[in-house]
């Protein structure tokens, strides 16, 4: 069974690839996806060009969800990975992905967990496995923590989400995990470390953003509706320090519902 990491970075990002890329092992093999916006091919580190286990490709598309999708059609292994230019990765992180899909044949997506750059875990998990339709509440994906299974079922991310769309900062993992659910794809969590990172992730930024406060309104109407959308929000509106704050987050919440709905007729 092949591992095959999908790096996705942008511009000068380029730079940072050779840090998270391991010693040759023999299963484990990385495509990187490149959005060179101007960077000219030439800024490539040789090193990355050294390595038959390395491939890069590139695409002009804006948007982080479309690089992920230009990765997913370019990739060749068993088992893909999503990763990003600021992630870092050991041989037993590899092998604890592999393993956990070689113990789970009907798996075809599997949610891991994340460490920070102190090797704590990145956020509150599960301490025992689930399946995706049994989730707990507040459980909340991240794209480097999903590893798949290379199929054709995989639905593509949807680009009006995340880092570099025009209206909504983040949520693709949740529409995305989601979506395949709809499709009938299995997924399930598994209480294991697969990768380490120090950054923070765009959804920690709700109180202070409002792409993200919108996002979060998109994502709850993409899953629950209308109806149940607008009732969570509320809900949630009513949680804030302050009215002022209440009626802001819920503003932009609604505003990325409307985003959606409008969408969708489009």
């Amino acid at each position: 069974m092949q591992l095959e990491i999908l790096i996705c970075t942008i511009g000068q990002g380029i730079n940072n690839v050779p840090d998270i890329i391991l010693p040759p092992i023999h299963e484990i093999t990385y495509l990187i996806s490149w959005q060179p916006i101007g960077v000219p091919a030439e800024s490539i580190p040789k090193r990355l060009l050294q390595r038959a286990d390395i491939r890069i490709v590139t695409t002009n598309r804006s948007g982080l969800c479309a690089n992920r999708n230009n990765a997913f059609s370019e990739a060749q292994g068993d088992i893909l990975l999503i990763s990003d230019d600021d992630t870092r990765y050991t041989p037993v992180f590899f092998q604890n992905i592999l393993t956990t899909f070689e113990a789970h044949p009907e798996a075809d997506i599997i949610h891991f967990q994340a460490l920070d750059e102190d090797g704590h875990l990145m956020k509150k998990y599960a301490t025992k496995s689930f399946t995706y339709e049994s989730r707990p509440r507040f459980t909340f994906f991240t794209s480097f923590e999903i590893a798949c299974r290379r199929s054709n079922k995989l639905p593509p991310f949807d680009e009006r989400f995340g880092l570099g769309s025009p209206f909504l900062a983040c949520g693709e993992e949740e529409v995305f995990l989601h979506t395949a659910y709809r499709k009938g794809l299995k997924i399930r969590y598994e209480p294991l470390p697969v990768v380490q990172t120090d950054s923070r992730t765009t959804g920690t930024l709700f109180a202070t953003s409002p792409a993200v406060q919108r996002s979060k309104g998109a994502v709850l109407y993409y899953i629950y509706g209308f109806t149940g959308a607008v009732l969570r929000c509320i809900k949630f509106a009513l949680t804030r320090s302050s009215l002022k704050a209440g009626i802001k987050s819920f503003t932009n919440m609604w505003h990325g519902i409307r985003y959606i709905q409008k969408s969708n007729c489009q």
